[in-house]
């Protein structure tokens, strides 16, 4: 079991950004789907969010499929936020935060994960 956890789409939409990088050709939805094991109707959903923001270009037809747009690289943060919004900045375990940072049974544990996480995001690219 893990305590850190990512969404599922920005899993998805890491792991596929990552296979188009590296195809010298389109990649197809369903080849992503296949490669990761991942539904064709929820990979496409999330390829569309990442058409839109212009991470990838799509193209139909029989040699079609997706393409990085731009050879800039992309960091993972730039993934997350289109996929998930803004990355959460709470200092407290419930989502209606209860205590402080000063308070928290756990003291500035959860802060200071959510900054390591925050600049891990931020460094890494696509």
């Amino acid at each position: 079991m893990s305590i850190l956890r990512f969404s599922e789409g920005f899993s998805l939409a890491l792991h596929s950004l990552l296979i188009i990088r590296a195809s010298k050709e389109n990649v197809s939805v369903v080849t992503l789907s296949d490669k990761l094991d991942a539904s064709v109707a929820h990979l496409a959903k999330i390829m569309q969010r990442l058409v839109k923001a212009d991470l990838v270009k799509s193209k139909r037809g029989p040699s079609g499929g997706f393409s990085i747009s731009k050879e800039d690289k992309i960091p993972y943060m730039t993934v997350y936020k289109i996929i998930d919004g803004e990355y959460p900045t709470s200092i407290c375990m419930f989502k209606d935060e209860k205590c402080t940072k000063d308070s928290c049974i756990l003291g500035d544990l959860i802060c200071n994960i959510n900054n390591e996480v925050y600049t891990y995001l931020n460094t890494k690219f696509i």
